[in-house]
């Protein structure tokens, strides 16, 4: 049965009840469409900062005590934040739906923001900004993203900065609250065994109790003005090297592509990039692909972990890997493969009513229209290896690459690494040698 739409009387808000008669529990999805991208510059790390203060007290209840509550029932309470949202969800047993709606807006919408618990609170996500940068795979993905998307919000760390994290004040939580967590915006997804109607009654009731807040749009966005070329890292044990590329954003016709390209380079240990680097070569441990789309602009990724003494070399291989991709396209086996999994993934993760919420919530906040779904896997079961060769020829140039490497002393330089993908200015459009 497709998901029933209704909206909300009063504030408006978009609720999507999707009944699966058959779950013992439901899962509620509570999408608040604003994130990291609407944060000034000088403010990076709220919206992340305010997905933690959300859980410090709310309402009518103290700190932590809503995730008390949902765990008293049987229930698991969480958040996340991205660039484009903010994101409360909760899975409770089934007749729990209404107390676990209640809970999920008051925090969402009627936040404390106490300024002691917020000093307390900046110190833990300080300690994940310093675990991050202690990371190599997670420094050298935010230092990618800050060449490719640079002047553009996805080119900052979701997380902030120490500095800006710091400096950030109780009264930098409630513009922004105010400003961009308002109910009328919102969205109530709710997967499980459920009447439409005695959710809706639910939701209209929390939502009521809301305050409507102060509408102001986020601060304008730049374009991203990439900077291509290679860098390394050095100072940590492992050996990891990855390309990537800015890639179209959600609604291009091409997307369908470059998912099946992704998965096909580097989704298991049957993918191209394994089988070439790791089984044939001998360069490398592992390697993969991955793809991230959000609204304005992606990142499709290849990368692998070096074996000592072959960083440089798993370089040139990935680069040559993706430009045979751009000449050749795919070979045949590896097209229907990736195709496979792609689908079946989905068909599985429609198979917990936390899948189907979370899947339901996420198109009808990208595209407007849950039927999306259904017409995006009908573009994947429709591309053929030469639309994935064209899309790759279009957005997978090797002059608009750009190459980060972690390695260990100094086993390779950025000249080195660039000199290993052929990253030549003078030579737009060049293709590497083979090993």
């Amino acid at each position: 049965m497709p998901a029933q739409l209704l909206r909300l009387p009063g504030s408006g808000a978009l609720l999507a009840v999707d009944a699966s008669p058959t779950s013992l529990a439901s899962a509620i999805y509570l999408w608040l469409p604003r994130g990291a991208a609407s944060e000034r510059e000088d403010e990076q790390g709220l919206a992340h900062l305010l997905e933690h203060m959300l859980f410090k007290g709310a309402g009518g209840h103290g700190v932590s005590e809503a995730a008390t509550r949902i765990e008293g029932m049987g229930g698991d309470l969480n958040a996340f934040t991205s660039y484009e949202q903010t994101v409360l969800h909760a899975t409770v047993p089934a007749g729990r739906e209404a107390q676990a709606i209640a809970l999920l807006c008051e925090m969402a919408f009627s936040p404390r923001l106490d300024p002691d618990e917020l000093e307390r609170e900046k110190g833990v996500v300080v300690e994940e900004i310093r675990g991050a940068a202690d990371d190599p795979t997670d420094l050298l993905a935010e230092r990618l993203r800050a060449r490719l998307h640079r002047g553009h919000p996805y080119g900052r760390p979701i997380l902030g900065t120490e500095a800006t994290v710091r400096a950030l004040t109780a009264e930098d939580m409630r513009r922004f609250h105010r400003a961009h967590h308002r109910p009328g915006q919102a969205m109530l997804v709710v997967a499980g065994p459920v009447d439409a109607a005695e959710i809706q009654a639910a939701a209209a009731a929390a939502f009521d109790a809301a305050d409507p807040g102060e509408e102001l749009a986020p601060p304008p966005r730049a374009q991203a003005r990439p900077h291509y070329g290679a860098f390394v890292l050095r100072g940590f044990e492992e050996r990891t090297v990855e390309l990537a590329w800015a890639i179209p954003g959600l609604q291009h016709e091409d997307l369908a592509a470059l998912d099946l390209l992704s998965s096909a380079l580097g989704d298991g240990d049957s993918a191209v990039l394994s089988r070439r680097l790791r089984d044939e070569l001998g360069l490398a441990v592992d390697a993969w692909a991955a793809l991230e789309s959000e609204p304005d602009r992606g990142v499709l990724v290849v990368g692998a972990h070096a074996r000592p003494g072959q960083t440089a070399a798993c370089a040139r291989v990935l680069m040559e890997e993706v430009a045979r991709v751009a000449r050749e396209g795919l070979p045949v086996a590896a097209l229907r493969r990736a195709r496979r999994g792609i689908l079946t993934s989905r068909i599985w993760e429609r198979e917990t009513v936390d899948g189907r919420a979370a899947r339901l919530a996420w198109y009808l906040a990208s595209f407007g229209d849950a039927a999306e779904e259904q017409r995006y896997e009908a573009r994947i079961q429709a591309v053929r290896a030469e639309d994935v060769r064209q899309a790759a020829a279009r957005w997978l140039r090797p002059e608009e690459v750009v190459a980060g490497a972690v390695v260990s002393g100094r086993e390779l330089s950025a000249a080195k690494l660039a000199e290993a993908i052929s990253l030549d200015p003078a030579r737009p459009g060049a293709v590497p040698a083979p090993i």
